[in-house]
C-alpha cells in the first residue's frame, strides 16, 4: 500500500467518524429543543432554536471543510487497482470451457462455490433488509399504536422500531458488502487459475453478448417509460382515493393543529 492510499485511507475512517458524531451531536440538539418547548409555559422559539443550532456551526463548518478538502486535497486522489467485480466481468469472456489437469478442476469447483456463497450472502441480507421494511410497514399501517394521548410516547416507540430494523439492515448490508468483496477477490484468483490450464476455448463470451442485448433492450426508451406510466398512473389512482376518504381533510387539520399548537402560531 502506497503513501498515498494509506492517508487516503486514514481521511476516509476520520471523515466517517466525525461524520457520525455530528450526526449525533444533531440529535442531541434536536431533542433539546424538542423537550424544552414541552409544556405551557415555555415554547421554543426562533431564539430558542437559534441559540441551540448556534453551537452546531463549528462541527458543521469543519464537517463540510473537510469534504471539500478531500475533492480538491491532491493527497486524498489515489489510483487504485479496479474493483474484483469489474476484473470478474471482464474475464468471463476468457474463461474456457475444459481444462488441461486437474488444476483447472479444482479452480472450476472452487469458482462456482463462491458464486454461490455471494448469491446467498446477498439474498440472506436483503432478506433482513425486507423483514424489516414488512414489520415497519406493519406497524404504520397499525393505527392501534397511536391512539393514545401521549404523542411523544408513541413517536418514541415509532423510532425505536423504525431505527432497530433500519440499523440490522445497514449492518447486514454492510456485512454482505465486505463479505462479497473477499470472496470477489477469491473468485477471480480462481478465474486466472481456470484461464492458465484451461484448454483456450471460450463459451462464455456468446452467453454474455445475449446478456448483454437483453440488458441494453431493459435499458431501452420504450421500458423505461412504461414504468413511469404505470408509477404516474398509481399515483392518481392513490390520490384520488385519498381524496375521497377524507385525507386530505384529515392532512388540514393536521397541519393547522402543527402550525397552532407545535410552532406556537395563533
Amino acid at each position: 500500500m502506497t503513501k498515498t492510499q494509506i492517508i487516503k485511507r486514514i481521511y476516509t475512517v476520520l471523515l466517517a467518524v466525525f461524520t457520525l458524531a455530528v450526526g449525533v451531536a444533531v440529535i442531541c440538539v434536536v431533542a433539546d429543543i424538542y423537550y424544552t418547548g414541552k409544556g405551557t409555559d415555555v415554547i421554543y422559539s426562533r431564539e430558542i432554536v437559534g441559540e441551540r443550532l448556534e453551537k452546531l456551526a463549528i462541527p458543521i463548518v469543519m464537517l463540510i471543510a473537510a469534504a471539500i478538502a478531500g475533492v480538491v486535497f491532491p493527497l486524498c486522489e489515489a489510483r487504485v487497482k479496479p474493483k474484483s467485480e469489474g476484473a470478474i466481468k471482464k474475464l468471463l469472456v476468457r474463461l474456457p470451457e475444459g481444462g488441461k489437469d486437474e488444476e483447472f478442476s479444482a479452480a472450476k469447483k472452487s469458482f462456482y462455490k463462491y458464486f454461490i456463497i455471494r448469491i446467498c450472502v446477498w439474498s440472506a441480507a436483503l432478506a433482513v433488509t425486507l423483514a424489516g421494511a414488512i414489520y415497519t410497514l406493519c406497524y404504520l399501517l397499525n393505527t392501534a399504536n397511536f391512539l393514545g394521548e401521549d404523542v411523544t410516547a408513541a413517536m418514541l416507540n415509532l423510532v425505536k422500531c423504525v431505527m432497530s430494523f433500519t440499523f440490522a439492515s445497514l449492518v447486514a448490508l454492510a456485512v454482505a458488502a465486505t463479505v462479497n468483496g473477499v470472496l470477489a477477490k477469491k473468485q477471480l484468483t480462481q478465474m486466472k487459475a481456470m484461464i492458465k490450464h484451461g484448454d483456450g476455448t471460450k463459451p462464455y463470451a456468446e452467453s454474455l453478448a445475449v446478456w448483454q442485448k437483453i440488458k441494453t433492450a431493459a435499458n431501452g426508451t420504450a421500458v423505461i417509460w412504461t414504468v413511469r406510466g404505470i408509477i404516474f398512473i398509481a399515483a392518481i389512482v392513490f390520490i384520488t382515493l385519498g381524496v375521497l376518504n377524507g385525507g386530505a381533510h384529515d392532512v388540514l387539520v393536521k397541519a393547522i393543529n402543527i402550525c397552532q399548537e407545535c410552532i406556537g402560531l395563533g
